[in-house]
């Protein structure tokens, strides 16, 4: 089956079955630096487990689901005096999880995680290198604290710059040719914060203007409202080609979005307007970004408010008009 087919099959309902077929992984949280160290072509002391074997399939599949372990459960328990492994070890695992805000037994898909190495421990002071390291507390190798840094470099996307630029190609070409667009909710609001900050020309890493120009060129096109990935997605380095979904790390944050914005327009998915006709109900029933893109707390990557929300760039979108 092409690319094409299952963006299709994905857009008019149908449920991927790609993912589902992915074997989730178990990694403690301090092999996670090791998996960096690997990444970066390093040998990283410690490990627990074969964790070559691990990195080869996460480079294969880095939208495999991975659950963070480690000795302790989410409540620090069960053991008094854990044997499964060493103090250092443990301690590693702790700290890993603080900076990466998870606990024991949470699961992320593979390349989110790396991400989150790459953003919330971009030197591995005080967890494995010490200021005045003894023999038993000893600080990592030069050489694999070398090979980490490298290995922050190039993450495993599930996408990178050469499939993004084919998956922007082909899904620029499906635009043009449809005489419908399938767009989810929140997007349309994406697409009036990039009108009203100025956007007049096609991204990278999106199709925010291909659709926008489709609406304008034909207010009376066809928009049928979806949840999950639409036709804005496929150049996005979150964007999974064999399943036709997304999984960058909001995406739990743009799935909320979705059905908030469902709610304020009193519509459900696969409701079909003109575009015309969507940008009247935003008009009349989403004043303002924030009703949607701002959260109470600024806790985690998955929760975090959409900066554009603040800015007032949604506003001018829609006074702009189609």
């Amino acid at each position: 089956m092409s690319d094409s087919e299952v963006v299709r099959q994905c857009w008019e309902g149908a449920e991927p079955e790609y993912l589902t077929t992915l074997t989730p992984l178990a990694v403690r949280a301090h092999d996670l630096i090791g998996l960096v160290c690997l990444n970066g072509g390093g040998q990283p002391p410690h490990m627990t487990v074969d964790l070559p074997g691990i990195f080869e399939r996460i480079k294969a599949q880095p939208q495999v689901p991975v659950t963070v372990t480690s000795t302790f459960d989410c409540n620090g328990g069960p053991y008094q005096f854990p044997r499964e492994d060493n103090a250092y070890q443990r301690r590693m695992d702790m700290h890993v999880l603080e900076r990466l805000l998870l606990v024991p037994g949470d699961t992320r898909r593979a390349w989110e995680l790396f991400r989150r190495m790459k953003a919330n421990l971009p030197t591995l002071d005080g967890i494995c290198v010490f200021e005045e390291p003894t023999e038993k507390w000893p600080t990592w190798p030069q050489e694999a604290l070398d090979a980490y840094q490298r290995g922050l470099q190039e993450l495993p996307y599930p996408q990178d710059r050469e499939q993004m630029a084919e998956q922007k190609r082909i899904s620029v070409a499906e635009i043009e040719q449809m005489d419908q667009i399938f767009l989810r909710p929140h997007h349309f609001m994406c697409i009036m914060c990039f009108a009203g900050g100025g956007g007049n020309a096609p991204l990278e890493v999106d199709n925010l203007y291909e659709v926008l120009m489709k609406m304008k060129q034909n207010p009376d096109l066809k928009v049928t409202l979806i949840e999950g990935a639409c036709m804005v997605c496929p150049p996005c380095h979150g964007w999974e080609p064999r399943s036709g979904t997304c999984l960058a790390g909001c995406g739990l944050r743009d799935r909320r979005k979705d059905l908030d914005t469902l709610q304020l327009l009193d519509l459900l998915p696969g409701d079909t307007l003109t575009a015309r006709e969507l940008f009247q109900r935003f008009t009349e029933r989403v004043p303002s970004a924030t009703l949607i893109c701002q959260y109470a707390e600024h806790t985690i990557p998955e929760w975090q408010a959409c900066g554009s929300c603040f800015t007032g760039k949604f506003q001018e979108g829609l006074a702009a008009g189609l």
